[in-house]
């Protein structure tokens, strides 16, 4: 999975849509070295924003709507690069959605989508914004489930599987398992770590 550390930043995270960007480049980068690799896309705004939130700020936070038409952009552009999967981490709401549609209008049907369906608010992600150098003011607890309130993040993850879904990915396996998701076990698991976490 490619997540990638911008030196051009900006409000929007626009160098995430550039066909020349940082998410276009690492992509083909690694389907050029190794042509049969499985090449996963992290589909997020934090690392390439200049406030390093997920998404565009608007007066009452991040505009899911906004953020949802730029997360279509983006998927675009890592799939036109080479991505066989996009990884979506921004927890928006229709997220999955709209990048299918993307997708889909692109004529990249047979990109996967592996979301990120259960983010938990919690301190497993302080090494991974270091080593991005994410520049986030303030928290992102809004966009987070709490650890301790397993059924708010098992209907979560039922509400994230939606048209275009392909596999229910909790974002830290040692957390999720803590707490199995109940609503996945007729879906394919996956879990991921992020880097950084210990």
């Amino acid at each position: 999975m490619t997540f990638g550390i911008s030196h051009h930043t900006d409000a929007v995270g626009s160098d995430t849509w550039n066909e020349n960007g940082l998410v276009a480049r690492m992509s083909r980068i690694c389907k050029e070295a190794v042509p049969e690799m499985i090449v996963m896309s992290d589909t997020c705004f934090c690392e390439y924003t200049s406030h390093g939130h997920c998404g565009v700020l608007c007066d009452h936070g991040v505009d899911n709507d906004l953020t949802l038409a730029n997360l279509g952009k983006q998927a675009v552009v890592a799939a036109a690069a080479g991505a066989d999967f996009i990884a979506p981490s921004a927890a928006m709401d229709g997220q999955v959605q709209a990048i299918r549609q993307a997708l889909d209008a692109a004529g990249f049907t047979d990109t996967a989508i592996m979301s990120y369906s259960t983010k938990f608010a919690s301190s497993f992600y302080g090494p991974f914004r270091e080593a991005a150098g994410t520049a986030l003011k303030g928290d992102r607890k809004n966009l987070s489930d709490e650890p301790d309130e397993p059924p708010r993040s098992d209907s979560r993850i039922a509400a994230g599987r939606s048209p275009g879904r392909r596999l229910p990915d909790g974002q830290t396996g040692r957390s999720v398992s803590r707490y199995p998701a109940r609503s996945a076990r007729a879906h394919q698991p996956a879990a991921g770590r992020v880097p950084g976490e210990r």
